[in-house]
């Protein structure tokens, strides 16, 4: 599962090379994609890839223990 985190920053890369192979509107025959719609599309991806890798951390990092179950019990035996 760690291996899982480490593929959102290769994911995350590839995601931004994307804008790379956009229509430029240089050949004259198509039209160049808006500068907002390729900022829309850069903080989406960046915004995804934080939720990802939130949602995996907190998988791996596994149930929440709560301080009875840490070793700390309310009774305390003499």
């Amino acid at each position: 599962m760690m291996d899982a985190l480490r593929l959102v920053a290769i994911l995350g890369a590839l995601l931004w090379l994307i804008p790379i192979i956009w229509p430029t509107g240089r050949d004259g025959v198509t039209e160049p994609m808006p500068m907002s719609a390729a900022l829309y599309y850069v903080f989406g991806v960046w915004l995804l890839l934080i939720g990802l890798a939130a949602a995996l951390a907190s998988i791996l990092r596994g149930p929440r223990a709560s301080k009875n179950d840490a070793g700390t019990s309310a009774e305390h035996d003499p």
